[in-house]
């Protein structure tokens, strides 16, 4: 699959996506699953949907997630999947777990756009190592967060784009920095004892939408890749 950055419309032409992986059915991540599913369905488009997390839905996530109350004690990439297979009448593959290192190789094959919406730099470490071509990441803090569509974080490939881009040879670049270049602390990162869920945090102490407006935001620049083949920004 072929991934450019025209430098004249600061766009990026992407080819056609057969499978997107989303890791995470979170906070952001469940409101995410659904906009992909619209767009999916919406579209008409082929493309097969995965949906990972081994977490389960808690009394808390009800108001801040995009959960129900009869989904309570449920893994949330189940719940979320049969729920949003049902809506839209589309096949959603499932993985009821935690994305390891030894298993990323089966569940990515032949995926063409992975999403992270998780909460652990050690979980985004096990996707950057798998070098896959092209990687949404998404994630907030109470008040901010980001969204970042990117191809690779090897220096090298990344100073050769940008030399070419100088050189101005047809005005396309082959790859763009993905969230492991502009955070490197991805790359050492550790598995770590799981924090605080936000079922078990006070709803004050999150910022209120803003796992929406971050999922939104990603869901803008799947859309763009997938749909559109010109990535502009969220």
């Amino acid at each position: 699959m072929a991934s450019c950055l025209k430098t004249k419309t600061k766009a990026m032409a992407v080819g056609s996506v057969g499978k997107i992986l989303l890791v995470g059915c979170g906070g952001t991540g469940a409101f995410l699953a659904e906009h992909l599913c619209r767009m999916i369905a919406g579209v008409k488009l082929d493309c097969s949907l995965v949906l990972a997390d081994g977490d389960v839905v808690e009394q808390g996530n009800i108001w801040r997630q995009n959960f129900e109350p009869h989904e309570i004690g449920q893994n949330k990439a189940e719940a979320l999947g049969l729920r949003l297979s049902g809506r839209f009448g589309l096949p959603i593959e499932i993985v009821g777990g935690y994305i390891q290192r030894s298993s990323m190789p089966d569940t990515a094959f032949g995926t063409d756009l992975v999403i992270t919406a998780t909460d652990t730099l050690a979980s985004r470490k096990i996707v950057a190592d798998a070098e896959q071509c092209l990687w949404l990441d998404v994630g907030n803090e109470k008040t901010h967060g980001q969204a970042v569509l990117g191809t690779t974080h090897d220096a090298a490939k990344l100073r050769r784009c940008f030399w070419n881009w100088i050189k101005d040879t047809g005005g396309y670049v082959a790859d763009l920095p993905d969230i492991a270049a502009l955070n490197p602390a991805i790359l050492t990162a550790r598995k770590v004892r799981k924090r605080t869920g936000c079922g078990q945090m006070p709803f004050t102490d999150q910022g209120f939408g803003v796992n929406a407006m971050a999922a939104l935001a990603a869901a803008q620049l799947a859309k763009q890749a997938v749909v559109d083949a010109v990535v502009t920004r969220p």
